[in-house]
C-alpha cells in the first residue's frame, strides 16, 4: 500500500473568468485538501473551456477489400492557427511537418446546447460528419471507440468523445457545407488506407493526437 496522502477535495478560494468570443479562461486560486487532514498552500491555476465544453470526434471508415489493407478511413485538413504561430514562441523543437499549419484530422466538433447525453453526442457527431465530409450517416450508427479522453487536462476542461462509423464503399458524398469559419478552408480531404494512416502518424504526416488515438482504437476493434 502506498503511504502517500491522497487528495480528498479541491477548494476554489477565488475565481475570475476572462470571457472571450470563443474561449473562457478562468484564473483560479486553489487549495488541495488531503486525507490526513492537511492542506496545501494556496496556489494559482488557469483553466479554460469553450461553449459546449466537450467535443465529439468521429472516424468514418469503409471496407473496400479483405484484411487490414482493405479498410479505409476518411480524414480532412483543418487550419490550426496555434500550430502556425508556434515559431513566434521560439519552441525547443521546430515542427516542419508537411502541410503545416493544416493538420489531417477526423471530423470533430462541439455539441450544441440541445445535444446532451449519449444520444445528443451521437447527433452532434453525425452532424459534424455531414458538415465536414458531405457523408450522411445515422446518429444511431455511431460506435464508441472506448472512453473519452482529456486532450489537455492540465488546462482544458474538455472531454473528447471518440466514435467510429462505417459507411458503404459506394456511399455518395455531397459537397461539404463546412461550418462557415475560415478554419475549414481551403483544406483537402480524402480516404486513407488504415495501415497507411497509422504509418503517417509515425512519420508526422498526421500529427493530430485525437486522430491517432481513434485510428489505433479502430484498428484494435477491427482486429
Amino acid at each position: 500500500m502506498s503511504d502517500r496522502k491522497r487528495l480528498t477535495r479541491l477548494e476554489v478560494v477565488a475565481q475570475r473568468p476572462l470571457a472571450g468570443d470563443w474561449l473562457t479562461i478562468e484564473r483560479q486560486t486553489l487549495i488541495n485538501h488531503y486525507d490526513d487532514g492537511t492542506q496545501s498552500a494556496p496556489f494559482a491555476a488557469d483553466s479554460a473551456h469553450r461553449p459546449g465544453v466537450d467535443a465529439v470526434a468521429v472516424l468514418p471508415w469503409r471496407r473496400v477489400g479483405p484484411g487490414p489493407d482493405g479498410v479505409q478511413v476518411h480524414l480532412l485538413q483543418v487550419l490550426r492557427p496555434g500550430v502556425a504561430l508556434r515559431a513566434r514562441l521560439q519552441p525547443p523543437v521546430v515542427d516542419d511537418g508537411p502541410d503545416r499549419p493544416m493538420l489531417w484530422e477526423l471530423p470533430a466538433g462541439i455539441p450544441e446546447a440541445d445535444e446532451q447525453g449519449e444520444a445528443g453526442l451521437r447527433r452532434c457527431g453525425a452532424r459534424e460528419v455531414f458538415e465536414e465530409t458531405g457523408l450522411t450517416v445515422a446518429a444511431a450508427a455511431l460506435v464508441r471507440l472506448g472512453a473519452g479522453t482529456y486532450p489537455s487536462g492540465g488546462i482544458l476542461a474538455e472531454l473528447l468523445h471518440l466514435y467510429a462509423v462505417e459507411v458503404a464503399p459506394d456511399a455518395p458524398a455531397a459537397p461539404p457545407a463546412g461550418d462557415g469559419t475560415p478554419f475549414e478552408v481551403p483544406g483537402d480531404q480524402r480516404w486513407w488506407g488504415l495501415t497507411e494512416a497509422l504509418a503517417a502518424c509515425e512519420a508526422g504526416v498526421i500529427a493530430d493526437s485525437k486522430t491517432e488515438i481513434a485510428l489505433h482504437r479502430l484498428a484494435r476493434r477491427l482486429g
